[in-house]
């Protein structure tokens, strides 16, 4: 039987958001012409915070190829690429140096809220304050370790040293393996100064390191050659839930054998979440925000990008950048 009261309530719901919809069509004018007064032949420095050859490097040259359509006044993109320090000099950077009218925009490292937690001395930035703009892929990353290594497993590893390379000490490469190495007893010898991880695989087929941490999807893409040879053994992975390729490979959590050290392992899960993710310093004007999601959200849903990641075997799983402010 039809319920004709639920009906007309239905029906008056629509007509009040068609009424919304049509008074927020006939406001957007207002910001977006002020937004393309602003960025009318700005240009917009994204900072990248690795080197160009690897995920950061490839998600950034997407959005600095594409955003730029969905922008009001036809900004021009230029990428910054700043990997020292583990992506703590671009995070620095972009907090203190950058302007912070709109123009200044960058993929940092996930691991921010953890670096800010674990060394303060060398954090200028607080990330619950940087302007969260939209998060391209979730970033689970594992300890790849090269199959010629003294130790193949992380048990092994308790009795036998392997070097693990890392950039800086507030990156993934270096905070993921050493946390492990204190609460398990791994004997990890941690080298810091690599550029990024393309310098690392480079050093563990030169015998030069054994391991290093990396997004998955990096691995599959970039080293898939190394996986299906069975070169790359994995130690563990990061993400709260096991990988469906990867399902005999521990998570930071499985790791961990008392309250206190599941929430510590739960908490350095969380850069899983962030991923790779674009962000401000703080202080952009609200309407400038609004203009910069709107053209990363449209951006990441363009045919051509998503092509492009496709073609790279690398998925796109985006978040908003509202729920990244709130995650952070």
């Amino acid at each position: 039987m039809i319920d004709f009261i639920t009906l007309r309530m239905s029906a008056f719901r629509h007509l009040l958001l068609f009424m919304t919809i049509g008074t927020l069509g006939f406001a957007s004018p207002a910001w977006s012409g002020a937004a393309e007064d602003f960025f009318r032949g700005k240009r917009i420095t994204l900072v990248v915070s690795a080197g160009a050859g690897g995920g950061y490097g490839l998600f950034s040259q997407l959005l600095a190829k594409h955003m730029p359509k969905y922008m009001p006044g036809n900004p021009t993109f230029v990428l910054d690429y700043k990997p020292a320090s583990g992506g703590l000099v671009a995070a620095n950077y972009l907090y203190n140096v950058a302007s912070k009218d709109g123009t200044a925009i960058g993929m940092l490292r996930p691991t921010l809220p953890i670096a800010q937690l674990l060394r303060p001395s060398g954090v200028k930035y607080d990330a619950a304050k940087l302007t969260w703009i939209g998060r391209v892929t979730p970033q689970i990353t594992t300890l790849g370790v090269w199959h010629e290594a003294p130790a193949k497993t992380l048990a092994e590893s308790k009795n036998k040293e392997i070097v693990i390379g890392a950039g800086g000490k507030s990156g993934s490469l270096y905070i993921h393996p050493m946390i492990v190495k204190k609460l398990t007893g791994a004997r990890f010898k941690i080298v810091t100064g690599y550029r990024g991880t393309a310098d690392v695989v480079l050093a563990m087929t030169r015998g030069e390191a054994h391991g290093v941490t990396a997004d998955w999807q990096i691995w599959n893409t970039k080293w898939g050659d190394h996986l299906k040879k069975k070169e790359i053994v994995h130690f563990f992975q990061t993400g709260v839930a096991r990988l469906k390729d990867l399902p005999n490979v521990p998570t930071l959590i499985d790791l961990a054998k008392s309250a206190d050290e599941r929430a510590i392992m739960r908490l350095l899960s969380t850069p899983a979440e962030i991923g790779k993710a674009i962000s401000g310093p703080p202080g952009i004007p609200a309407d400038r925000v609004v203009v910069l999601r709107r053209a990363f959200d449209a951006a990441i849903r363009d045919p051509e990008l998503i092509a492009a990641a496709k073609a790279r075997k690398v998925v796109i799983n985006t978040r908003s950048g509202a729920d990244l402010a709130r995650l952070v």
